[in-house]
């Protein structure tokens, strides 16, 4: 009898169940681009952060009869614990077949999107440049028909997509 009530309560008692409810707190702290898990780090005059810590990058008074480049504008530096690559950016505002005459530059080299995700080892950092090169060469004009000045044809804002 001993024997058969034990079996019983193994069976009884196995511990399942089909739903629980518990209450934790979470806490999420932020913090600006300069000292966030990828940060972002201002390395020329171009760069700066604003009131809210956020990166922004100017470029002011660029001749639209000429041909501009710019590299190690700022870094993008990977604090976190996993490998990410940069990813396509703008993707609802990029246009691959107008050559808007913006071509952002990793480590130098231009990157289209079509030359290989650029990935970042934890620890690791790229540098962001920029070129802004008329498709027709220096005073050829920018924009879908190559007759809109600089600051019309780019987009206004460029936003880098990291993932893992």
């Amino acid at each position: 009898m001993g024997a058969l009530a034990s079996g019983a309560a193994a069976a009884m008692g196995t511990g399942a169940f089909s739903n629980a409810t518990a209450q934790r707190s979470v806490t999420v702290e932020t913090t600006g681009d300069n000292a966030a898990v990828m940060r972002l780090e201002a390395t020329s005059d171009y760069a700066d952060y604003n009131d809210d810590g956020l990166l922004e990058v100017t470029f002011d008074d660029l001749n639209d009869e000429a041909d501009f480049t710019f590299n190690e504008v700022f870094e993008i530096h990977n604090n976190g614990q996993e490998d990410v690559h940069l990813d396509r950016f703008n993707e609802d505002e990029w246009d691959d077949d107008v050559d808007n005459g913006l071509h952002i530059l990793v480590n130098g080299e231009v990157f289209d999107g079509d030359s290989g995700r650029p990935y970042l080892d934890s620890g690791e950092s790229i540098s962001i440049g920029f070129g802004f090169w008329s498709p027709d060469g220096p005073g050829g004009g920018f924009g879908e028909d190559a007759d809109q000045p600089i600051d019309e044809a780019v987009p206004e804002t460029i936003t880098f997509n990291l993932g893992g």
